[in-house]
This record gives C-alpha cells, sequence and structure tokens, in this order.
C-alpha cells in the first residue's frame, strides 16, 4: 500500500461524535497475512485511514496499551508500566486509579461531552456518564503472572454496570450476562465464551446507545477475548482465526447498524490494537533465576525489583545466559526506577511463564502453557499493532505511528484539545 494519504479539510473541521473500538492484539502482522479473514476490517482500511504499524506501549501488553491510548503520553508519564505494578515491595493489578495523566474521557467530559465506556479498561467511572466494566477485571486474582480468563463461579456478572444514573441501558439490558449454571459437563470447559459473549454485547450496546435518541459523543469499548485466545491455541491457529473473524463481524455488524439509522455520518469510527503477538516455543521460569519474590512476568517482558547493584548484576547475568536482556528503563517512572525496578526482555520465541508446579524441578526453561504472546523487546514487528480511522475525511496508508496518536485523535475528531498528549493526531 502507498504512503500516500488524502485529507478533505473541510470534513475535518467538522465537529462529530466518536467510537473507539479496540480490538485486543490484532498486531500488524497477523493483519497483513489474515486480512482477507476480516473483510469489514480490511474494506475500512483500504477506504479510509490505515495505519499499519504502530508502535505498542513498551511493555507491549494490556493496561500499559489502553493506559496509553487514553492519555496520549507514555508509561513513564501516565505510570501504568505494567499489567502489575509495585506496590511496597510487592506487585498487584494496575487499576484505573493509577494513570497519572488526563483521559481524552476526562477532558470529553470537562467539556460537557457525553461519554460512555462498553466494558473498556482503565477507564475511570467519575469520567463517565454511563459505564460497563471489563469482564476481565472481575477475575480472581492469581499472582502477577495471571492471563484473563472469565470467572467460573456459579451465576458470576461478567460486564457489571458501574454507572449508569439516568438508567439509559435498561432498555437495553433485559438481564446481566453471567457465568450461569447447568447439569451439563461442559458448562465449565470453555468459560472463554463468557469473554466472547460479553465482548459481542458491548459492541450491540454500542449500536444500540449510538441508534437511539441519546447518541453519545464518545463511547470507548473493547473486543478483547482475542487475544486471550491467541495466547491459548497460538498464533496462526483455527481457534484464533475464528476468534477475530467474529470480532471482524461484530464491527461490521455497528457499521452496518449505523448507516441504516442514518448515523454513520455523524461518527467517526476508530478501531484499533493494543499490540500484537508472536509465537512462543520456550517459556523461562523466573523463580529459578531471581533470587526472591520481587518480581512480575508479562508475557516476554520481566520486571525484577533489585536491593542493591550487586544483586542486579547477579541477576542480569543470569538472565543473559538464557538470553534476556535488560531494558534502558526510559518507560518507567522515575520513582519506579529509583526502587531498583529493572525491566528485561526474553529472546524472540521465549516468554516468562511461572514454573508449572512446585516440584523439585531444576531446569530454567521448559515447555510454555501460553504458545503465543506479546510484551515483546521494542521495536520487534511482532507487537506492532494497527489503527483505522473511518469517517474522518482522510484517506490513505500511513507506514509507521505510535500509539500515544489515539488519544489526540480521538479528541480532534471530537473537536477538543488535549494539550498534555505527546503523539499527534492522525486527522
Amino acid at each position: 500500500m502507498s504512503g500516500y494519504l488524502h485529507r478533505e479539510r473541510s470534513l475535518m473541521a467538522k465537529k462529530n461524535k466518536v467510537i473507539f473500538v479496540l480490538i485486543d492484539a490484532l498486531g500488524a502482522n497477523y493483519f497483513l497475512e489474515h486480512r482477507e479473514r476480516m473483510p469489514y476490517l480490511a474494506a475500512l482500511a483500504d477506504s479510509n485511514l490505515f495505519a499499519e504499524r504502530v508502535q505498542p506501549a513498551t511493555p507491549g501488553t494490556s493496561r500499559p496499551g489502553r493506559a496509553t491510548i487514553l492519555t496520549g503520553v507514555d508509561t513513564s508519564i501516565h505510570g501504568v508500566y505494567g499489567n502489575s505494578i509495585l506496590d511496597g515491595d510487592f506487585f498487584r493489578p494496575a487499576t484505573e486509579n493509577d494513570v497519572q495523566a488526563t483521559t481524552v474521557a476526562q477532558a470529553a467530559l470537562e467539556a460537557g461531552l457525553d461519554v460512555v465506556g462498553l466494558g473498556f479498561g482503565l477507564l475511570r467511572p467519575e469520567d463517565t456518564t454511563v459505564q460497563i466494566d471489563p469482564w476481565w477485571e472481575h477475575l480472581q486474582y492469581k499472582g502477577p503472572s495471571n492471563i484473563k480468563i472469565p470467572s467460573r463461579r456459579e451465576n458470576a456478572n461478567v460486564a457489571p454496570v458501574r454507572r449508569d444514573p439516568k438508567r439509559r441501558l435498561s432498555p437495553f439490558l433485559n438481564a446481566p450476562l453471567t457465568a450461569g449454571s447447568s447439569q451439563s459437563a461442559d458448562v465449565r470447559l470453555h468459560p472463554h465464551m463468557i469473554g466472547l459473549a460479553s465482548d459481542q454485547l458491548m459492541l450491540r450496546l454500542a449500536g444500540d446507545l449510538a441508534c437511539g435518541d441519546q447518541p453519545p459523543d464518545l463511547i470507548l469499548t473493547e473486543f478483547s477475548i482475542t487475544d486471550v485466545i491467541q495466547h491459548h491455541h497460538g498464533f496462526d491457529s483455527a481457534a484464533t482465526n475464528w476468534a477475530y473473524q467474529t470480532a471482524d463481524m461484530a464491527v461490521g455488524l455497528l457499521m452496518h447498524r449505523l448507516s441504516k439509522a442514518g448515523r454513520l455520518n455523524d461518527y467517526v469510527v476508530i478501531i484499533a490494537s493494543d499490540h500484537g503477538q508472536a509465537p512462543i516455543h520456550t517459556a523461562i521460569y523466573p523463580e529459578l533465576v531471581v533470587p526472591h519474590d520481587s518480581w512480575t512476568s508479562e508475557g516476554a517482558s520481566l520486571n525484577v525489583v533489585v536491593t542493591d547493584v550487586n544483586e542486579a548484576l547477579i541477576i542480569a547475568d543470569r538472565l543473559s545466559r538464557l538470553g534476556v536482556a535488560p531494558l534502558d528503563g526510559m518507560h518507567l517512572p522515575a520513582a519506579v526506577r529509583a526502587k531498583g525496578l529493572i525491566t528485561f526482555v526474553a529472546p524472540t520465541g521465549y516468554a516468562f511463564e511461572r514454573r508449572p508446579d512446585k516440584s523439585a524441578m531444576t531446569e530454567t526453561t521448559g515447555s510454555p502453557s501460553i504458545v503465543s504472546t506479546h510484551g515483546l523487546s521494542p521495536g520487534h514487528p511482532g507487537d506492532d499493532a494497527i489503527a483505522i480511522v473511518a469517517g474522518a475525511g482522510a484517506r490513505g496508508c500511513i507506514a509507521s505511528g505510535d500509539l500515544t496518536q489515539v488519544a489526540p485523535t480521538i479528541a480532534q475528531a471530537l473537536g477538543l484539545d488535549l494539550p498534555s498528549a505527546h503523539g499527534l493526531a492522525w486527522i
């Protein structure tokens, strides 16, 4: 595709409403190889603005990506430098309250706009008029290496409404989406189906609200089960292909509904991923390398707290024998670097996992349970994301971009200024 970008400035000057859809882990490499499986997304990319390689946050993982998308600044500034962040001597999952920069949702609400969050991670309820929590935010925490898997608890509400003071969702939600109960032996075999159902519900609700009598100014939503399925089934598996085809159909249905309701020209629809993924053939077990518990792994990235220079050298030497290298730390907030936090990145094809059991195993590597992952070395093409901006009066292909450009693009489409953002708007 060419690098030509055409803008129709009369349309760019128009103040629009925005729907932002995050499709988790839809990497540039995957989209390039399988775009024929995603006809709706491919058509949108061909006829609108398409950024074919978008640099993710560092590390290229879920929560840093969402915080970067929302703020337009990097991890060293917004403070969400990992899915888990340091709290005292140990790590805990990052939350919306850890985002230390102005979000585009906050700026929109302060400007008097109607902001709706439908299952979008790290979005503060007070920055919205309506919000449903992500299904993966309410999982039982299984340690700092936890992978998003829906709760298996009987009747667990996996898409809870956090904020809806005017009950705008009531006409569209007759009952909560739950794990449910059944006598079938199969009911617990496919918990990923709950995540898939929730994702589809969020995009359906986006269409319901956008086509209703009170269309919001900004809708933020995500289709995130794709990341989980790719982790467990592989970069190029039938299950992964099916998951992205399902996400593509959900986007196609949303666009069809906007068109049928006469709302297509009212909305700029922005679709982006937070990172990509790459195949993994070997797991590295940090417990057998790091001499303490102050660490957390995120795919191919490993965050370790060191007590002094000598310990840092020892750990770095042990990891280097496995091809693992430290980053320069510029992606970390200064206060965290001062506490001795170092990020290491595994070589291509390797990722960090907790060892499969507590036996007396001594091998530092083994077969992975997660066969595709992200959080790769900065600049690794496997972690590159994509972005599509439809309806903003811009079309063509941009060869490269950065995830910090999403928030200012949303703001520009809304007619807002987001001066804190470091990225430049694509439109």
